[in-house]
């Protein structure tokens, strides 16, 4: 249970006077948090020290739990997507280990089926080929069939007539065994023994006796592998495999394989720091040439065997859809009287449609389909059930969607509101004509700013972009009065923005609008990026520190000249947001959790009910 900051006060008020055993009770079941403890002033250090013992102990996570039990009946598959499951399971808690944690058991079982796939790939291995036996012997450098590969490597080099042929197989050869069955015959064959040790003692044209005095009077010595040409070394990742397939006994080969390996580490990054940007086409160019295998994709946790279905038939899909642009423009901009208006600010590609789908999503939320933009809400949720997600909002887009919240007998209404980032970024935080009141601006969001509602303010921050790139539509008109339309590059700042946008909410001019606002919050969005459920708020809080730190002090005087915030002292609060787990190509499999967190965060400020503080886990952003 989340105790509300009246709750606090009241139970630092008997801190001392319940009986210990409830207040152990109270940590053991996450009641009385660490944050809670610290604000238990006065409690004394011996009950102090004890319930903090309690709470700092390792305890079993629910999540954990849930998680195992969900893969548990698959354990008996021994396939792919077991396998992405279980490096799944691993990649979230081998970080925290949880009491009764099943890391052991994920990874034996893994063992398991790389041992059966090594079994299946061997059985299907072409043993003629040396560059089918390379490959296998680089994915699997301590098989137990070292010993026939060495016998199936060497006899692709005695298959050779041609000597260069030859020498280059041998190469190859101690390239990947340098202590093969066969190394001295391959050492032979690159660099013959000298004449002198192999003509005959005295003459007559036979050969000398093999003894350890005349083999050691020659020492054979392997030619080291010469340095990958620079024209090779400059190869981009495709181009890098062409060139092992067309020269597989070529010296370089390895120091080439290095490099090809070092790209592909590089590409496998893009994508998981990129997974909505990064190109379907690309996915699966790259899975057709065979530079990324599926099985790769699975196991890095990129991709399911789902999602990638979604790819493959992503257009068809789309298609099916209904067109985004139509509904928008069937939407009117108009936000309900006696409702509270949920602004979220933010600029291009911050994820501020991922927070308005996934509230959307929530069952904890009921969405008005028919009024304001309710013909947008419905294609949004169309998208969510999809796994997929629309594309950037047009210039001059507004979205206002009613909804409201059921909380026991009481019903909270809402105005959720969304404007095109790059209104934000050039109508109102950097409008070119230096206004700086809001009734002034006079476009889109602008108004609905003005009317008498009482405001929530979201300020959606993306913590892996400083700057965003896009194309901007620009009117320009000419001395005779024509208006030519063209697009623009533009790049905007994140932090320029946010900071400008704190400046010019300080603007008196603004006074009056800021009067209905009760909350200004910052969402960290593409939390999924950021680690585990135990990880993301302590590294979305380190990002938004290290990147918009110049903003808190002038954020915070705002909302206490302001009355902003009162129930933390003007303080905004951090939230972490991730419209559920991405996959490479921007495919996701929608998770409600983050938008339940949201909703009960907006359970705190509407115009029936007012609870003063609301509930949802959050960190401070300001000491």
């Amino acid at each position: 249970m989340l105790l509300t900051q009246k709750q606090i006060e009241d139970l630092n008020k008997v801190a001392n006077k319940l009986p210990i055993q409830r207040l152990i009770g109270y940590a053991k079941d996450g009641t009385i948090t660490e944050d809670v403890l610290n604000q238990l002033t006065s409690m004394n250090s011996e009950r102090r020290s004890q319930l903090l013992a309690i709470i700092k102990a390792p305890k079993p996570v629910p999540a954990e739990q849930q998680e195992w039990s969900a893969i548990t009946p698959h354990l008996s598959q021994k396939d792919d997507a077991l396998l992405a499951l279980l490096t799944a399971y691993i990649s979230h808690w081998e970080g925290t280990m949880p009491l009764g944690h099943h890391i052991d058991e994920a990874r034996a079982a893994i063992a398991e089926i790389n041992a059966i796939k090594e079994v299946k790939e061997w059985d299907e291995l072409d043993k003629n080929s040396a560059k089918a036996l390379a490959a296998f012997l680089r994915k699997y450098p301590q098989t137990s069939h070292q010993p026939e590969i060495d016998n199936y490597l060497w006899a692709t080099v005695e298959c050779n007539t041609d000597e260069m042929q030859c020498k280059a197989a041998a190469r190859l050869y101690l390239q990947l065994l340098p202590n093969g069955m066969y190394e001295q015959e391959a050492k032979n064959i690159i660099v013959p023994p000298s004449a002198s040790s192999s003509a005959p003692a005295g003459g007559g044209g036979q050969p000398a006796p093999e003894n350890d005095t005349i083999r050691n009077s020659s020492p054979i010595v392997t030619p080291p592998i010469t340095p990958m040409p620079s024209s090779i070394r400059s190869l981009n990742l495709v181009d890098t495999w062409d060139w092992l397939a067309a020269n597989p006994y070529d010296a370089n080969y390895d120091v080439a394989y290095q490099h090809f390996m070092e790209l592909k580490e590089k590409e496998m990054l893009t994508m998981r720091e990129q997974l909505s940007a990064y190109s379907p086409d690309r996915v699966f160019y790259l899975l057709e040439k065979g530079i990324i295998t599926e099985g790769e994709l699975l196991n890095a946790g990129l991709a399911t065997k789902e999602s990638l279905d979604i790819l493959r038939n992503r257009d068809e899909i789309i298609e099916s859809l209904p067109d985004i642009n139509v509904e928008i423009a069937k939407c009117r901009k108009e936000c309900a009287e006696d409702h509270t208006d949920v602004f979220l600010f933010g600029i291009p590609s911050t994820g501020k449609t991922c927070i308005l789908m996934g509230l959307i999503g929530s069952p904890n939320i009921n969405i008005n389909t028919v009024r304001a933009g309710g013909p947008y809400a419905c294609v949004l949720e169309q998208f969510l059930d999809a796994g997929l997600t629309i594309g950037q909002t047009p210039k001059d887009f507004v979205a206002t969607i009613e909804a409201e919240i059921q909380d026991g007998k009481d019903k909270h209404l809402l105005n959720l509101v969304e404007m095109a980032g790059e209104d934000f970024a050039f109508k109102i935080a950097d409008n070119e004509n230096g206004i700086v009141s809001f009734e002034d601006i006079g476009v889109g969001a602008t108004n609905l700013l003005c009317n008498n509602n009482k405001k929530v303010f979201f300020i959606i921050v993306d913590p892996t972009a400083k700057r965003v790139a896009f194309n901007h539509l620009v009117n320009e008109t000419d001395d005779e009065g024509n208006v030519r339309t063209f697009l623009v590059r533009k790049n905007v700042n994140q932090k320029i923005i946010l900071k400008r946008l704190v400046d010019l909410l300080a603007q008196p001019e603004n006074k009056k609008i800021l009067k209905n606002v009760d909350s200004i919050s910052i969402v960290i969005t593409k939390a999924d990026l950021l680690g585990n459920d135990q990880e993301r708020e302590d590294e979305a809080y380190r990002r938004f520190l290290d990147q918009h730190k110049n903003i808190i002090g002038p954020l915070v005087d705002l909302c206490r000249e302001n009355g902003i915030n009162a129930a933390t002292n003007g303080q905004p609060m951090l939230y972490t947001f991730s419209l559920g787990r991405f996959y490479v190509g921007g495919v996701y499999q929608y998770d409600p959790t983050d938008a339940n967190k949201l909703i009960e965060v907006l359970k705190g400020y509407t115009e029936i009910t007012k609870k003063g503080n609301f509930g949802g886990k959050f960190k401070e952003i300001f000491n």
